[in-house]
């Protein structure tokens, strides 16, 4: 069994679901929030919170943002969904938090928020994709207008949407399938919790700065390599957010909703961790482990120079297998649904 599960004897009290009230024989227990429920709430269309996956229970009040999404009152409050908040209170964040570590970004690239649906859309031709952004910056073989967010307005119940279909240009088309880092475009799902927004750009800008420095073609570092780095940029991003970016933006989170946005954010560490897929699991683990040891800078330029992870593979390739011995081991175990870190309470 995966050690994220386990079965303990606990009260009667503890076997209460938080979503229906009644007493059950087994109830799932999510460790990181706290929250039992029955196992048939997982099943039987009750909500589900899209960003820290909580299910409702009767006094919270959800946000319905179309296309199956839901957003529980703590993601909603920290929720920043209109295009030019975005660019003032996440965008421009990214590019400080990178700039505070001497990594240049292209300032052409150009960012625009989709909903679900369009996002979907946009995912079934041949883009680039990276979770919930996606990159118009390659093999781009047809000129269908992609429909994005113009305005967002918030209310307290609800959200109101307008779009607007953008048809890419020649000019930006030409650039993509020639491979050129101008005029590239990515699309961003709109109206998440601001750390985890700023955390998805952090994570693509980092593929991007790759691109930048030449590691394209047969230049690319392995997959592992470089979800593994972009994924460590996503987690410092959201460490410097907590700790030190949020103080940037115009508008003040309250005492409440500024420890929520840590604990979303120690939240995706945790997912990070048990990621289904290989790549982001566990060159994350990887990735983390050699930027511990040897610093960011060193491990950047190693992975521009040689497009290895470990600094100390560029003194003798004969090294190599040392190097990569002291890295963790890959696990062969099947991680949990994502934001299922929960045990069975009987």
């Amino acid at each position: 069994m995966n050690q994220e599960f386990t079965r303990k004897k606990v009260n009667s009290y503890a076997n209460i679901c938080d979503i229906c009230h009644q007493y059950n024989e087994a109830v799932l227990h999510n460790k990181f929030w706290g929250q039992r429920s029955c196992v048939e709430h997982y099943k039987d269309g009750t909500l589900r919170c899209s960003t820290c996956h909580r299910l409702k229970q009767p006094e919270i009040k959800y946000v319905d943002l179309g296309h199956g999404r839901n957003l529980c009152s703590d993601c909603y409050s920290i929720t920043i969904a209109d295009p030019k908040e975005c660019e003032k209170h996440i965008f421009e964040n990214v590019r400080r938090f990178y700039t505070g570590l001497n990594l240049n970004l292209d300032e052409d690239i150009s960012i625009s928020l989709v909903d679900k649906d369009e996002m979907s859309r946009v995912r079934r031709r041949n883009y680039e994709m990276h979770r919930d952004i996606i990159g118009l910056a390659t093999n781009i073989l047809d000129f269908k207008p992609i429909v994005t967010i113009s305005r967002c307005t918030k209310y307290e119940d609800r959200i109101e949407v307008e779009k607007k279909a953008n048809k890419l240009t020649m000019a930006e088309s030409f650039a993509a399938l020639f491979g050129s880092n101008k005029d590239n475009k990515l699309l961003l799902l709109f109206a998440r919790p601001d750390v985890l927004m700023g955390m998805t750009l952090a994570h693509e800008m980092m593929h991007k700065w790759l691109r930048f420095q030449g590691l394209i073609g047969d230049r690319k570092p392995e997959r592992l390599v470089e979800e593994g780095i972009c994924q460590v940029m996503s987690h410092m991003y959201g460490k410097w957010f907590c700790s030190t970016g949020f103080k940037y933006s115009s508008y003040n989170k309250t005492d409440e909703q500024l420890q929520f946005t840590k604990d979303l954010n120690k939240y995706y560490a945790n997912l990070k961790k048990i990621d289904s897929d290989e790549a982001y699991r566990e060159g994350f683990k990887q990735a983390m482990h050699v930027v511990k040891e040897n610093g960011l800078k060193k491990t950047l330029d190693c992975i521009v120079k040689k497009g290895h992870l470990a600094p100390k593979m560029e003194e003798d390739e004969d090294n190599y297998e040392d190097a990569k011995g002291s890295l963790p081991p890959p696990k062969n175990d099947v991680a949990p649904p994502q934001g299922l870190q929960w045990v069975i309470v009987q």
